[in-house]
C-alpha cells in the first residue's frame, strides 16, 4: 500500500512538474514578447516623424530663434539701432558693423559694437545658417523691427502648437 501511494505522489510530483516547465516557458514567452515590443517601440518612436527627431528638432529651432533673437536685441542696445542684417551680429570686434535706422542702412561706429553677438562655426551667418543642423534654412530677418523668423516649416510642431507662434 505504502508503495502504490509513493508512487501516486511521483506520478503527480511529474505532471506538476510539466505543467511548472510549461508554464515557465510561457511566462518566459511572453517576457520576450513584451520586451520585444518594448524595443520596437522605442525603435519607431526615433525614427518617426513625430517623435523624438521631430521633438528635438523643434527644440533646436526655438533656441536658435532665442539665441539670434538675444542678439539683435543686444546688438539694439549697444549700438541704438538694428543690425541691417543677420550677418552684421558676427562682426569682428573693434568693426564697423551696419545697421538700419530711419528706412536706411547706416555704419556704426566702431566704439559702440561690442559684439559679434552671435558666435558660429562656418564664419558666416545670413539668412542661412542654422547651429545644429549641416542643411540651410532660412531665417527671415526684418532691420525695420529686429524680427528674426524663418521661411518653413508651416504646420504644426510636436506638441501641435503652430510654427508661426515661435
Amino acid at each position: 500500500m505504502l508503495g502504490k501511494r509513493h508512487r501516486r505522489e511521483n506520478l503527480l510530483t511529474a505532471k506538476e512538474d510539466d505543467q511548472l516547465n510549461n508554464n515557465k516557458k510561457l511566462l518566459l514567452k511572453f517576457v520576450f514578447v513584451v520586451f520585444g515590443l518594448g524595443i520596437a517601440y522605442l525603435f519607431l518612436k526615433m525614427i518617426s516623424p513625430v517623435g523624438y527627431k521631430a521633438k528635438l528638432w523643434d527644440n533646436s529651432l526655438k533656441s536658435n530663434l532665442n539665441e539670434l533673437r538675444s542678439a539683435v536685441n543686444s546688438f539694439k542696445n549697444d549700438c541704438g539701432v538694428y543690425p541691417y542684417t543677420l550677418d552684421d551680429l558676427i562682426t569682428p570686434q573693434g568693426s564697423n558693423p551696419n545697421g538700419w535706422s530711419n528706412g536706411e542702412k547706416v555704419v556704426v561706429p566702431a566704439k559702440l559694437y561690442k559684439g559679434p553677438y552671435f558666435k558660429c562655426d562656418s564664419g558666416a551667418l545670413g539668412n542661412q545658417y542654422i547651429r545644429s543642423h549641416n542643411y540651410a534654412k532660412d531665417w527671415i530677418y526684418s532691420p525695420e523691427s529686429g524680427s528674426v523668423s524663418f521661411s518653413f516649416p508651416v504646420g504644426k510642431d510636436h506638441e501641435g502648437k503652430d510654427y508661426s507662434s515661435y
